[in-house]
Order: structure tokens, then C-alpha cells, then sequence
């Protein structure tokens, strides 16, 4: 004769519901749609086969938008460098 061991916890036990999950956890189930889309980017030396006339134009606009961005920055910095190579010149 077999007998099954006794439950270790009584009939009446309260059981607790499970605690919800903390951070990445949370997350794990949910597609998160609210997260900002990847910018595009464009790799030099690329292959650009595979790109549409549209997907081109948006990366020349990007690239242009770019190399606008850069000469800003440059005369940024040549203004600077002139302003201190004029405060730090020897004066005669």
C-alpha cells in the first residue's frame, strides 16, 4: 500500500498572487511603439543598388543637411582659434 506524503502547507493557505516584474523584465512581453524610430544613416562607400530614387534624394538631403552642419562648425572654431591666437600674440 502506497500512501502520498502529507501537503506541507494546510488546505486553507492563503496563496499570494505573483508580484509584478521591475524594469527590462516588464518590458520583455510588450513591443515598445513609443521608442523613437533608428535614425538613417548612410555608410560611405555603401551600395546603393538596392535603394529606391526617394530613399537616395533622402540621403542626399541628409548628406547636404550634414555638410552644412560642418561648415557651421568650422568657421565656429576658426573664429575661436583667431580670437585666441589674437589674445595670446606677443605684442611688440
Amino acid at each position: 500500500m502506497t500512501t502520498e506524503p502529507a501537503s506541507t502547507f494546510p488546505d486553507d493557505a492563503l496563496v499570494c498572487p505573483p508580484q509584478p516584474l521591475q524594469g527590462e523584465a516588464a518590458m520583455a512581453g510588450f513591443i515598445e511603439d513609443d521608442r523613437p524610430a533608428p535614425k538613417r544613416v548612410h555608410e560611405i562607400g555603401q551600395d546603393l543598388s538596392q535603394l529606391s530614387v526617394a530613399e537616395i534624394d533622402e540621403r542626399v538631403a541628409l548628406l547636404e543637411a550634414e555638410i552644412a552642419r560642418l561648415g557651421e562648425a568650422r568657421l565656429k572654431k576658426t573664429a575661436s582659434r583667431s580670437a585666441a591666437d589674437a589674445f595670446f600674440r606677443k605684442r611688440d
